[in-house]
């Protein structure tokens, strides 16, 4: 059993995180300013706080094997709209958290950047880990200082840091949230209001279901537990199909049909 952290674990995929670590049988100590849904067990830690706050940040890394750094504000408009708060919990968060790990015996230190706020439209596909780094918004450009972050602390302190850049999440969790096509699509259909579409619709789009990304996420951790192959790496974590929005909305239109009828 190892000691794993969650930043943001009260949140879309830190939940679902959380679940899965647990019923693997390790302990979880998650912070968040949020309360946790659905989660009870004598192996869970919830620290409710702030983690640019010194001490909540000292009272969740000590005794950790493993950290998840998932906190942030996952959404280009959320960011731009406030970019003060964007950067100190996108970015500040990621440097104060580093420095409070470089002097712990921590295996690993997760970061997950985004393939599509990192890369924009793709120059070629499938795209892999070398592709050109050309973000078009506040978002990526915070992405990408938190990426540097990492591999800087890797680089000068050996923080055994590995980068997850992954595309666009979908699916299921006790803590949904609606601000992904996908998952807008869905509650629209669902609620029989009309989908909308912003731009043309051609933007191309690859998806990961959550389960999957939380396989990858488990299989990072007992790599990270059993050597240091993976220290200072980044991977990709995507689905196979790469579609544009609107032939995804085409097919959650078509699957809305044939669920709930023409009604």
């Amino acid at each position: 059993m190892a000691n794993i952290g969650i930043t943001g674990g009260a949140g879309y995929i830190g939940t679902k995180l959380a679940q899965r670590l647990i019923k693997e049988g390790h302990f979880v100590r998650i912070v968040d300013k949020q309360p946790l849904k659905d989660i009870n067990s004598p192996n869970l830690e919830v620290v409710n706080g702030d983690i640019l706050d010194d001490k909540i940040l000292q009272r969740f890394v000590d005794g950790l094997d493993f950290v998840y750094h998932l906190a942030a504000i996952a959404n280009a408009r959320a960011c731009s709209n406030n970019i003060r708060k964007c950067i100190n919990l996108n970015v500040l968060s990621t440097r104060l958290l580093l420095e409070k790990v470089k002097h712990k015996n921590i295996k690993g230190f997760f970061f997950p950047s985004s393939i599509v706020a990192l890369y924009g439209e793709l120059e070629y596909i499938p795209a892999d880990e070398k592709h050109p780094i050309k973000p078009i918004n506040d978002y990526g450009v915070l992405k990408r200082a938190s990426e540097l972050f990492c591999l800087a602390y890797y680089r000068s302190f050996s923080v055994p840091v590995i980068i997850g850049r992954q595309s666009t999440v979908y699916g299921p969790s006790p803590s949904m949230k609606l601000d992904s096509a996908a998952h807008n699509f869905i509650h629209n259909v669902i609620n029989g209001k009309d989908i909308v579409i912003y731009g043309s619709g051609n933007q191309k789009r690859n998806f990961i279901f959550i389960d999957d990304l939380i396989e990858a996420y488990f299989k990072i951790l007992i790599k990270s537990l059993q050597s240091q192959r993976i220290q200072g790496e980044i991977f990709h974590l995507a689905g196979k199909e790469v579609i544009t929005i609107n032939v995804l909305a085409q097919k959650i239109i078509k699957l809305g049909q044939e669920i709930l009828g023409n009604q």
